[in-house]
């Protein structure tokens, strides 16, 4: 009985090992199918030297209004104007490469300061430049502000920089 009943436990520490294995080999082949790659680590930007703030001046023949380093729940206005960052998100690291889901985003908020009335929100992704009245539509225009362009967001330490244009 006895070297029946080894014979026995063998066949199932066999079975158990294939198993074993056969789920290892399922779990792999779905991750490689699923189109998702690990996330891989981000370097994250250091904090930008030269922001201003509200201040006109020109870039590259460009009129900006200012730029700004805001982290998640900050505001700055210009006494007309508040611009709030609502959140920092991180990219989908199931995303295709170069997509705008596959970079980090900043959400923004733009209030009138006189009654605090919400203009508009939207999110942006890093390196993403836009006009804001494809997103705001006229909302911001009476207050100088046209484009807005996001140079930096720092996951780690929740900021986002970005510059404005008028």
């Amino acid at each position: 009985m006895p070297a029946l009943q080894l014979a026995s436990n063998g066949r199932q520490k066999r079975e158990d090992t294939i198993m074993q294995i056969t789920c290892v080999a399922l779990l792999l082949t779905s991750l490689i199918l699923s189109g998702c790659s690990l996330p891989s680590r981000r370097l994250e930007p250091s904090y930008p030297t030269g922001v201003i703030g509200w201040k006109d001046h020109q870039e590259n023949g460009v009129r900006q209004r200012g730029n700004f380093v805001l982290k998640k729940g900050e505001t700055t206005d210009n006494g007309k104007i508040q611009i709030k960052v609502l959140n920092i998100t991180a990219p989908d690291h199931c995303a295709e490469s170069g997509t705008w889901s596959s970079l980090p985003n900043v959400e923004l908020e733009f209030a009138r300061v006189s009654d605090k009335k919400v203009l508009c929100t939207h999110t942006y992704s890093e390196r993403e430049g836009r006009s804001l009245s494809a997103d705001c539509g006229e909302n911001l225009v009476e207050y100088g502000l046209l484009g807005i362009s996001i140079r930096a967001i720092n996951l780690k330490e929740q900021w986002g920089f970005f510059v404005l244009d008028g």
